[in-house]
């Protein structure tokens, strides 16, 4: 391992205990299917767009009560329409008037995960707290949720306070799995969702070598990487 690996693992293990103590304070807490429905819209909106971008968006359409949703099933063109008009206006983020990229296909999306919830005859709560296997939850989020991948997913479960022994494989996480030479450079950039699975196999032997859960590895390697990556950039 290289000084720059060893360095970053250091920091990365000097933050997880303050990250594992806030999950077990966390993890018993409930979300409510309001807050899961405008989870699992941020998780949509933040495919393919700045974080910034995605949670101001998601805040401009919950201003316009279109979070959660709360028309009949049999409305749901009339909702994504009202969706598509939202994103299509401007909104603030970071003090700057910007437009989101993608109003039509993300109001889509959001539309279509509402009608298959609603059609399925259960709620979100109902699928994030069943107790099932994290996986299998997952799994089956990914089948639900239009424009959820097993990162999405992962990220839409980690929120909710269930399944911390899910990755989230980012850029981020690659880049530091790439510099402790866990994964190869091939495995980066071709990202198939079975290379994801592979991928967080490897992060989840890593995190119990440090002997902390995945999701708190995780968050730790988020953390440092926003700060550290220009430098290691610089130096691949």
């Amino acid at each position: 391992m290289t000084d720059i690996g060893l360095s970053l693992e250091k920091t990365v293990c000097s933050l997880c205990p303050q990250i594992e103590a806030e999950r077990i304070r966390k993890q018993n807490a409930r979300l409510s299917e309001q807050a899961l429905w405008v989870n699992a819209a941020l998780g949509i909106l933040s495919s393919q767009v700045p974080y910034e971008m995605a949670t101001s968006a998601c805040r401009h359409i919950c201003k316009l009560q279109l979070l959660p949703p709360s028309r009949t099933v049999d409305e749901s063109d009339l909702y994504e329409e009202g969706l598509r008009v939202a994103l299509s206006a401007p909104f603030m983020v970071g003090g700057t008037w910007r437009k989101y990229r993608f109003p039509k296909a993300k109001s889509r999306q959001i539309a279509l995960t509402w009608r298959r919830i609603n059609e399925s005859g259960t709620g979100l709560g109902q699928i994030v707290y069943s107790g099932a296997p994290p996986h299998a939850i997952r799994d089956y989020l990914v089948s639900m949720v239009c424009g959820f991948g097993p990162k999405q997913a992962s990220m839409f479960l980690r929120d909710c306070g269930v399944a911390s022994e899910l990755a989230i494989i980012d850029r981020h996480v690659l880049k530091y799995m790439q510099t402790l030479r866990l994964i190869g450079k091939s495995e980066a950039e071709k990202f198939t969702s079975s290379i994801y699975r592979k991928v967080e196999r490897v992060f989840a032997d890593y995190a119990d070598f440090l002997g902390y859960t995945v999701g708190s590895v995780d968050r730790a390697i988020w953390i440092v990487m926003r700060v550290a990556q220009r430098g290691l950039l610089a130096c691949a």
